[in-house]
Order: structure tokens, then sequence, then C-alpha cells
């Protein structure tokens, strides 16, 4: 609950993110240390699961005045408490690029331990995260020593295992679901070999860091300039999603000019961002 009444601080939380965190605390039966509002039912979009998962808690906390059956009513709180339990503190962190890695192996972990719970939503939610394992593989596991949350003794040990040789040739990591009790014994630093350097020549970071103990990291300038770089990352596919949702929209609206439909698409993502509510003050800006 901490870590939710935390989130809801974040200005930056996005308006779906922030209503999903709260529908969470009204789940939970807390109250938050400002006044929650149910909104009405937003747009279902099948690109977005993030509207799943709002419908879900909104449908379950006003059960009683829907005509549901009881296998319906245990249905939803089979999916609230899994939201609860396991999906949203990984969902809030996923949008960070040098997070991604351990959040992925920490989510990982969390699906398999879910089946002292529920073993059929364990069973599903791991074939389907089996084919998302993007930020696990010898490249993109590098991002890891730039997390706060990766302690000094990883970070050693990851120095240490670039100089071994590389353990695969895919581009994500490949997990079989029944493969998945040999990934709950790995720890981040498993995921390094020479190949994970690749990532840092490809983008001419400076790498001179890795010379030194990680202990000073915090205090050198190229691993400070190397972690906003990988910060500013975007890595999470809600990008992608808002993306297919705006094409939808627009597509051949207004003009069938692919150039026009470019200009357009992108005059109304930035009229999307100075305007991402409908409050008077947000109204009053004027248009750049």
């Amino acid at each position: 609950m901490n870590y939710l009444s935390n989130a809801l601080k974040n200005k930056n939380l996005k308006n779906d993110y922030r209503e999903l965190v709260e529908l969470c605390i009204v789940f939970n039966g807390r109250n938050s240390d400002s006044t929650i509002k149910i909104r009405p039912p937003g747009d279902l979009h099948h690109a977005r699961w993030m509207a799943k998962a709002i419908y879900s808690f909104k449908i379950f906390l006003f059960r009683q005045q829907l005509s549901l059956k009881i296998s319906e009513v245990n249905g939803l709180k089979n999916i609230c408490l899994f939201l609860v339990t396991v999906y949203v503190k990984s969902c809030l962190e996923s949008s960070s690029s040098i997070g991604a890695p351990l959040n992925d192996l920490m989510f990982l972990k969390k699906l398999k331990k879910y089946e002292n719970i529920n073993q059929g939503i364990s069973s599903i939610a791991l074939k389907k995260f089996c084919n998302h394992l993007w930020y696990l593989n010898e490249e993109s596991s590098i991002l890891a020593i730039f997390d706060k949350n990766v302690n000094i003794a990883s970070k050693k040990r990851i120095i240490e295992n670039l100089k071994r040789e590389n353990l695969h040739t895919e581009r994500k990591c490949i997990v079989q679901p029944n493969e998945v009790p040999c990934l709950l014994e790995k720890v981040i630093e498993d995921f390094i070999s020479q190949k994970s350097l690749n990532l840092l020549k490809k983008l001419n970071i400076d790498i001179s860091f890795l010379n030194i103990s990680p202990d000073p990291w915090d205090r050198d300038d190229s691993y400070l300039k190397s972690k906003e770089i990988f910060q500013n990352l975007r890595v999470f596919n809600d990008t992608a999603e808002r993306g297919v949702k705006l094409m939808q929209d627009f597509n051949g609206l207004l003009t069938v000019d692919e150039e026009q439909k470019q200009f357009l698409l992108q005059r109304v993502e930035d009229h999307r961002k100075q305007y991402p509510d409908c409050k008077k003050a947000t109204l009053k800006q004027k248009f750049d």
C-alpha cells in the first residue's frame, strides 16, 4: 500500500496509470491521501491491456449493481488479485530502460511464485511472458549496470562476466515454460558476456568507467553521462500501443496523402502532449 500511495505522488504519472493505481487502493479497501474519483468507463482497445485491467476493477467494485454469475464474480476477483499482487508494480516500473533487465527477471520469478495462489493464471501468464524476454539477452542486460536496484556486488560480477565468451546468438532470451525453473536460480549478472559490450559500442558510449570499481561510479563523469543517455530510452510498448490507437483513429480520416497523413499524426500527438487533460488551466494554454 505504501508503494501505491507513493506512486500517486508522482506528478508525471499518466492518467490511465493513475486511475489503475487508485482502483488498486480501493480494491484493497484502503484510503489514499487524496480523494479518489471513479471515472466513467473509457475506450476499450485491443492493443492496450491497461484498459482491460481498469475495466476488471470497476466491474468487480460495482458487481452488486450488475447481473453477474457467481463464476464471473470469482473470475474477476482472481484477475484483480493478480493485478494487485503481481502486475501493477511491474507495470509502473516497466518504462524504465535501465531497470528493464532486472524488472523482467523479477517479474518472471513473481509469475512462477504466483502458482502457489493461482496455478491457472500463473501458467498462462508465464507462457505469454516467455515470448517477451527481450531485455534478458546478452546485449540488453548490460543496462543493469546503470540500475540503482542492482547492488555493488552484482555490478562487480557484471564487470567480471564481460570477459567471458558469448552465451547465445539469439536476439532475445528464448525460454520455454517448462524451462522457467532453471531461470529462477539465475541473477542478472548471469546474462552478461563479451557480447554485452556491443550495445555500448553501437552507441559510442565511453566505457572507461568499466576499468574502475563500481563504488565511485556515481561520481564518475563517463558513467553519469552514459546513464543519462540510457535513462532517456523508451523501452515500454506503451509508446507503440498509443501509436497504434492513434493511427487507427486518424488513418484516412482527413487525407490519404502519406506526407499529409504523417504531418497530421505528428500535430495530433503534439496537441495531446500539450493538452493531456481537460482541466481549465490546461485548456487556457496557448498551443505552440
